[in-house]
């Protein structure tokens, strides 16, 4: 306990090549050993803006992309609808598309993941 009865926590940091070096992207080296290990690098797409996201260009019409599919930089794999206008989601990298972070017409913020694109 401190003087007037707080409560003191001490915090140990090490200094590089140590662990725990609360140095923001001090995982980066753990990341490039697992991909060093045969996992792929995997690519962020996330929401250009606030709103509704949708899989397919109309209710009818079959998902841009599928999940496990190919898919090239720049193709579009959803479109997020804000004030009745319609943005295209658009892949960052050329892969296979891991996975949907979101489900189709659900609401989402500017900046929240869409999907993971897995590099070869």
């Amino acid at each position: 306990m401190g003087l007037f009865g707080e409560r003191v926590v001490e915090r140990k940091f090490y200094g590089s090549g140590g662990q725990g070096t609360g140095r923001p992207g001090s995982a980066t080296g753990i990341r490039r050993s697992m991909q060093g290990a045969g996992m792929p690098a995997t690519r962020v797409i996330t929401s250009p803006v606030s709103g509704h996201f949708y899989r397919r260009p109309k209710p009818d019409a079959p998902p841009f992309v599928e999940e496990g599919q190919r898919v090239e930089a720049g193709q579009t794999i959803g479109m997020v609808e804000a004030a009745k206008q319609f943005t295209e989601v658009k892949s960052v990298s050329s892969g296979t598309l891991a996975e949907f972070a979101v489900h189709d017409r659900q609401k989402l913020a500017e900046g929240d993941t869409i999907a993971r694109i897995a590099e070869p």
